[in-house]
Parts: structure tokens; sequence; C-alpha cells
């Protein structure tokens, strides 16, 4: 890896991407336990040479690159993409490929009533957080975004929108296929992306950012009680019109997360200086604060590929583990990677409350060289299910692997196979 100057450069602007910071302009049935590597890895992808160690992810990031895109590329809309690299300068990099796919998050904006052009791409610091964290994060532009209250919203260009992701684009081969794809949006964006999940799209998780369910739309509050996907909603209570009511909170299936912010606004998770959309609040962290929690969101129940320590390690109010990263690692990550929320519990002006609905889990036992029987047991002690599969006298092989975290209830899968008895 090279080590000039544009790399120094985006280490200190790494140091940045904390909430003290953010102002500063910048450059199914999947099981709820994360989704396992397949075994099936792309000859062209498997050739290739990761430029680093791991699998990009949050707990160990990379560097962030974006592209633009336009009609005349074959997208429906102007689009913004973010993907994780090693290169030095952000635009146009080249991606970070070799290390294993990685998930699709699709960003849907608001409506900014200043009538600001080209609002889509103030969203940035979030599409750095994911790109950095292994994530291809694709940011449409969506003209009619005020409609989706109406009974034509623009589900399809978002359903072309991913056809072209991973059908055409050029790194499209180093993508996990649906449904590993989520829909994260803001205000009515968050609304459109709830209608996408819940009408057209295979998708695995739903994230909403002060999205009024139930002032402006509660003829759509409904998808949020049957939608069985993991589900996020931030929150603030400067901005009641987002606030939920208990009886939604309850009736929303698991698992369901709710951060709501004490002082947060409407806008508050764009930098000031970026955008007249709305006022802001006194806290400077929330915007890094806020995509902190939808990046360990994220991290846990979609993470990249080969990154399947994730759910084990982030708990279920989604505050970010302890970082244990090496000497590399830090240096892609810089100066307070997901330490926002820790930074913000000194200031007076800023507080978040985490809650969660989700199902109990239990540890993996390891089971491989047992005999089937054994096995079998030592996985119903765990509340655990059994699933066995071939012939043999011993367990050769389980999924999930022992020592994993896993939902009570849900199955281990046992092969079998035959080994010399001594």
């Amino acid at each position: 890896m090279r080590t000039d100057k544009s790399i120094l450069d985006r280490r200190l602007f790494a140091g940045l991407l904390s909430g003290h910071h953010f102002e500063e302009p910048g450059e199914g049935t999947i099981p709820m336990n994360a989704i396992e590597p397949s075994e099936q890895v792309s000859k062209s992808v498997a050739r290739e040479s990761c430029p680093v160690g791991w699998q990009p992810c949050a707990l160990r990031p990379v560097f962030w690159a974006f592209t633009d895109y336009g009609p005349s590329d074959g997208v429906p809309v102007p689009v913004r993409v973010f993907y994780p690299t090693v290169d030095g300068t952000p635009q146009d990099a080249s991606m970070a490929r070799g290390c294993g796919r990685y998930p699709v998050v699709v960003f849907l904006h608001g409506h900014c009533q200043s009538g600001e052009v080209d609002h889509y791409l103030q969203w940035e610091h979030l599409g750095i957080v994911l790109a950095k964290s292994g994530y291809l994060a694709v940011m449409p532009q969506i003209p009619d975004i005020a409609s989706v209250l109406a009974g034509q919203p623009p589900l399809t260009t978002i359903d072309q929108l991913l056809t072209w992701i991973r059908g055409r684009w050029e790194h499209h081969d180093v993508l996990l296929p649906a449904p590993s794809t989520a829909v994260i949006g803001h205000s009515y964006g968050g609304l459109l992306a709830g209608r996408y999940a819940s009408e057209v799209g295979s998708v695995a998780a739903l994230a909403t950012l002060h999205s009024s369910w139930e002032h402006d739309a509660p003829q759509l509050a409904g998808i949020l009680e049957t939608l069985a996907i993991p589900k996020l909603l931030v929150l603030g209570k400067k901005d009641a019109m987002s606030l939920v009511s208990e009886r939604l909170w309850n009736s929303m299936p698991l698992p369901s997360h709710r951060a709501t912010f004490e002082n947060a606004g409407h806008w508050d998770y764009l930098p000031r200086s970026s955008t007249n959309c709305g006022t802001r609040s006194a806290c400077s962290f929330y915007p890094a604060a806020a995509f902190t929690i939808l990046d360990m969101f994220l991290s846990r129940y979609l993470p990249p590929e080969k990154a399947t320590d994730l759910y084990d390690r982030i708990p279920d109010d989604l505050r970010p583990p302890t970082l244990q990263l090496t000497p590399e690692q830090e240096f892609f990550a810089g100066g307070n990677w997901l330490r926002e929320i820790d930074l913000m519990a000194g200031d007076a002006e800023c507080a978040v409350q985490l809650d969660q609905r989700v199902r109990a889990t239990t540890f993996v036992p390891p089971v491989v060289g047992l005999n089937p029987l054994q096995a079998a047991q030592r996985v119903l002690d765990a509340r655990l299910k059994p699933v066995v599969k071939g012939s043999g006298n011993k367990v050769v092989k389980q999924r999930p692997r022992g020592g994993r975290r896993a939902e009570v209830e849900s199955e281990v899968e046992l092969e079998l196979g035959r080994q010399p008895i001594s």
C-alpha cells in the first residue's frame, strides 16, 4: 500500500469523522443472526488478491470512495455510489476487491422545502461511514419524493436502480445477491423506503430517520406492523411529528430498534454549513452518532460476507463495542471512529435513548467431532434445533459454527461423515 500525501490527507480527514467536526466540508428468511459466507464465491472474485488482510467492515474499516452516474450510464436518475477502497483519492478510486462481497444499502433523501438543488448529495457523510464499513451505499436523486403519500410513488425507479447496480455496474460481481439489501430513508424518504420494502423489494433491513409514520402517513404506519425484517427508527424529540406511539412501537415485529435523540430536530443529521433546509440543535455530535447507530444496526443484521463476527460483537442496544484494531486498521479508521456516542455523553446538549425489542439469543455449542446423538443433545440443551444432514458416525461440519450467537429456537445444521473408530 502506498503512503503518499493523498493517503495521509485521507487519514487526517478520517480523524474528523466524529460529531465534533461533522460540519467540516468533506472531500426472511435470512437467519437473523447474520448472513453466512457463501460457499460459491464467483471465480473472478476468488482470483483477486485483497489489498488488505481483512474484509472491510465497521469494526475493521478501510477508506471510502465515490463515483457519480447519470442516465447516460443507464441509471434512471442521477446517483452517487459510495464504496470501500484503500486508495488515497476518493473520487472514482478503485474498489477494494477480492476481500469478500458487500451488501447494498440504498439511501432515499427527504423533501427539502427550500428547493435545494441536488439535495441527495448533502448526505455524503452517511455514505462515507457506510463505505468505510464495507457497504455499497447507493444515493439516488428522487425528484418526486413527496409523491410517496400519493398512489404512485417512484418505487419503479428504485427497482430499476437496483437492477442496474446488481447487473450492469462495473463491480456488480463483488456484491452479495438479493436479498442482501437494506433501504434507509430520511423523512419522506423513510416512508418511501418502507413502501419499497413492503410492496416491491427483496429487502433484508429497513431504517428510517425522522419519518412521520403516524402524523403525515397514518395509512402507511401499518407497514411497520407487518414487516418481519429488522427495523430501526431514528427519532428526535424536537421533531414531535416523527415520534411513534408506544402502541405502534410495541406492535412492530421483532427485531426492532429505536434511537431517540433528546434535542434533535428534523434536519440535525446534516452539517449546518452544507444545507439551508432547516434549523439545527446545539449538539454537533448528532450526525455522527446517528450514522454510527445506523452502521451498527446494518452490521449486526446485514454484515459484509466474511465479517461473520459482527452479530456476536454488536450488542442488542447497538452501542459500538470496544475496537480491537491492528496498527494498519487504525490507519484506515482514523481518530474517534465509532466513538461518537461516548464522546456525546460529556455534552449537556446531547443525549440519546436506545430501545430494542429483540429475540432471545444463545451461543451455538461446538459439536464437530461428536457422534450424532451427543451433538444433537448439546444443540437442544442450548435451546436450538438440530437439523442432521447426511450419514455417518461423526459431525464433520456445523452451521452456524460453534461459538456464534444465534436466536433461540433457530436451526443448527449438523453435517455427518464417517471417521475411523479407534
